[in-house]
């Protein structure tokens, strides 16, 4: 039965007409809707059991005292609910780790930007108090293909296929981004550390849950289910919303396995594969000049290309930190970089999208809504950016791809 008409038959019981017990029920539930929760039907009958008076040998008027019974039960929902919610919430932050532990996860990302769809697997290691997240992303096959880590002044990703470890101080110095960019439990935890939000509960999957929705960036926002025993999250949907009212799922996020460990039994968790040629990467700055090069001088710098078919201009671009080479086929760009990474290749909206391999190489796909850009890893990397693309068609760009030499 709805907590109004629990009020009100309580009311009625006490002694008020139909009417009044009907008006004074509305009343007392507008008067909750702020602290609101959903509560459960036998939960509210119990708090009004508690609260009915006693038989005494004196008699209170029945209508006074039946009132007070309910507005009683019903203070208790309103001062009780928001406690609850700050004591779910911070459970719910410390399932994520603590001072001496870490944070174990399986997830499937499935990515629904256009041209970008497909599920990444991916393992992952989070220890929150020390601020590092390592991961490894997995091909369809079941291989891992590139391991990640991040924490305070460094950055660092294994390329397994060509053997190439990448290595920066900051995440900004690597087009497919770090913990905080791509990995969606950091940013979960993150919009949980600094929103209020309301846990609603639900059932998924055949278990109690609770359902949240918290801010992710601009008019973009994640909707996060987690258990309710455990309170790990179990699902992450983030969605956009849309001009027109509707939203539109971009990517969800599904915790196929979640368990938190004391520190000292995932010690080598954090170690990344040994070996490899090291590359050393930083942001490019500022764009000081750009100019065209002539085929000849082009083929000094054995840029990628796409081949003479197409071809509009090779250009050459400076930055404060080094230069870029680029091949121009139209509204396509063929980027060439080594040990600087351009801003226009940072990806623009919830960074990467789907990472998997291409000729050995990890790829990192990015859609900013117009544009459909591609990141093959490697020493040098190489990207292209192609607008109104579909992930097949930047595949098949990619198959075509050779070193101008």
């Amino acid at each position: 039965m709805p907590a109004r008409d629990l009020i009100r038959a309580e009311l009625a019981r006490a002694g008020a007409s139909p009417d009044e017990a009907a008006r004074l029920a509305a009343l007392l539930e507008r008067a909750a809707e702020p602290a609101r929760l959903d509560v459960p039907p036998h939960e509210v009958e119990a708090m009004l059991g508690r609260v009915r008076p006693a038989r005494r040998g004196f008699r209170v008027p029945r209508l006074a005292l039946g009132a007070a019974a309910a507005v009683a039960a019903l203070l208790a929902v309103v001062l009780l609910v928001p406690r609850q919610q700050e004591d779910v919430q911070a459970r719910a932050l410390s399932a994520l780790g603590g001072a001496d532990s870490v944070l174990h996860l399986q997830l499937e990302i499935f990515s629904a930007l256009p041209g970008t769809g497909g599920t990444t697997r991916r393992e992952v290691w989070y220890d929150a108090s020390r601020r590092r997240v390592r991961w490894t992303n997995f091909s369809d096959s079941g291989d891992p293909f590139s391991d990640t880590l991040v924490e305070p002044g460094r950055f660092e990703r294994v390329l397994r296929g060509p053997r190439t470890r990448i290595v920066g101080t900051s995440c900004r110095a690597f087009a497919a981004g770090c913990a905080e960019l791509i990995d969606p439990v950091t940013r979960y935890r993150e919009s949980l550390a600094r929103v209020d939000t309301r846990f609603v509960p639900m059932s998924f999957d055949g278990r109690r849950a609770y359902r949240l929705q918290l801010p992710l960036q601009g008019r973009i926002d994640q909707i996060v289910i987690v258990d309710r025993q455990t309170l790990l999250p179990r699902s992450i949907r983030w969605r956009e919303r849309q001009d027109g009212g509707g939203v539109f799922v971009v990517a969800t996020i599904e915790l196929t396995d979640a368990e938190l460990l004391e520190r000292d039994d995932a010690r080598r968790a954090f170690e990344l594969p040994r070996g490899g040629r090291t590359v050393r990467v930083e942001p490019a700055g500022a764009k000081a000049t750009e100019r065209a090069l002539p085929l000849e001088q082009a083929r000094s710098r054995a840029p990628y290309w796409l081949g003479r078919e197409g071809l509009t201009s090779f250009r050459e671009l400076r930055y404060a930190r080094g230069n870029v080479t680029v091949a121009n086929y139209g509204t396509t760009d063929v980027w060439t970089f080594r040990d600087v990474l351009p801003p226009e290749l940072l990806a623009s909206r919830l960074s990467e999208t789907k990472t998997l391999v291409l000729h050995g190489r990890p790829a990192t796909f990015f859609s900013d809504g117009i544009r459909l850009s591609v990141v093959i890893e490697g020493a040098p990397s190489v990207a292209i950016t192609a607008p109104q693309a579909t992930k097949e068609d930047v595949i098949g760009l990619a198959e075509r791809l050779q070193r101008l030499r």
